[in-house]
């Protein structure tokens, strides 16, 4: 191992460091102020995002307005389509009863004219 040597410091050594000094506290005002830029932009940054933030809140509820009118429609659509399915079908019930009824009808006929037919001669 190398002894370390003890030297005395000289002036000049002294003003070589005091000026290394002076540089060191000129770069870290530097650096100060560079954080205080940063930390100004960090700022600006969270009000921007606080921002978006609250302008994504008021689209979400708007896309889900939008929804529940949307969805509103389509069933109250739906609602006039079924009452209009529903008269159809009941129509169409009377409609085969009446059918049933006629048919029945022409049944009956039809008994009645073999009875007189067999009742009255050929002729």
């Amino acid at each position: 191992m190398t002894a370390i040597q003890n030297k005395l410091a000289t002036k000049q050594d002294i003003n070589n460091l005091s000026k290394g000094v002076s540089g060191l506290k000129s770069d870290v005002g530097i650096l100060k102020n560079d954080v205080g830029a940063l930390k100004k932009d960090v700022g600006g940054i969270k009000k921007d995002i606080n921002g978006l933030h609250d302008e994504l809140g008021d689209f979400k509820d708007e896309i889900n307005n939008k929804i529940t009118n949307f969805k509103s429609e389509i069933l109250n659509a739906v609602d006039g389509v079924m009452g209009e399915l529903k008269a159809v079908r009941e129509n169409q019930e009377v409609h085969n009863y009446s059918h049933s009824r006629i048919n029945d009808e022409i049944s009956n006929y039809d008994l009645r004219i073999k009875k007189l037919e067999k009742l009255s001669p050929a002729v």
